[in-house]
């Protein structure tokens, strides 16, 4: 333990990396901080392995996250990858610790009041996922030219570091609104794994999204 009579830290007090700084009898006082010695309880355990569950998740789509979610995280002051965390993190799992997993139908990609897509589905031909959507002819600019963004996820596929695979696989500009249809190509040996499909859709000066839409599971 240091005493220290003058500032080095002057009127600093508190934690300072691994060391708190104090007043005692009118000196200032550092010492290292102490560790915890009592085991984690079974909800600190359960918050890890959430925390743990939901960025493996999202770490796969950080790209379509940082696109989807930018406008309404800046209006906050958050990070796009955070505001998913902490939207995802309250409505998008569930289960009991330690069999807490990811709740597919219910994870948002993006977030905001944009309008979504019209009745969108999704058909897996080949190695090609085919998006359709309604076109509302009457639905002017800038709305006709707001981008849709498609990902595909991949739950049960192992990814190797160098295979050149991922865990999805997304267009962030895969086609405008009025167009009513985009396709995304898979990788060869990818088409037939477990998928779990989204759409979103974004202005075209990426101020403004909607919420993501969630087209369901294939190959189940």
């Amino acid at each position: 333990m240091a005493i220290l009579k003058n500032g080095l830290f002057g009127a600093v007090s508190g934690r300072l990396g691994n060391t708190v700084i104090y007043k005692r009898d009118n000196k200032m006082v550092v010492r290292m901080a102490g560790k915890r010695q009592a085991p984690p309880t079974e909800k600190e355990l359960a918050n890890r392995h959430a925390f743990a569950v939901l960025k493996g998740f999202l770490k796969a789509m950080k790209l379509f996250i940082n696109i989807g979610f930018a406008a309404e995280a800046k209006s906050a002051g958050m990070y796009p990858m955070n505001m998913a965390f902490s939207v995802n993190r309250k409505h998008a799992l569930r289960g009991v610790y330690p069999d807490i997993e990811v709740d597919y139908a219910r994870v948002l990609l993006s977030f905001g009041s944009l309008r979504g897509l019209d009745n969108p589905a999704v058909v897996l031909e080949g190695n090609v996922l085919g998006f359709t959507w309604e076109t509302d002819v009457s639905l002017g600019w800038p709305f006709a030219i707001d981008q849709v963004m498609v990902l595909a996820y991949f739950p049960d596929m192992v990814v190797q570091e160098g295979s050149g695979l991922q865990k999805a696989y997304f267009y962030l500009n895969a086609a405008l609104r009025k167009t009513g249809h985009t396709s995304l190509t898979l990788p060869d040996g990818v088409a037939g794994e477990r998928m779990e499909v989204y759409v979103a859709v974004v202005s075209d000066d990426r101020r403004s999204a909607s919420m993501s839409q969630y087209l369901g599971a294939l190959n189940c």
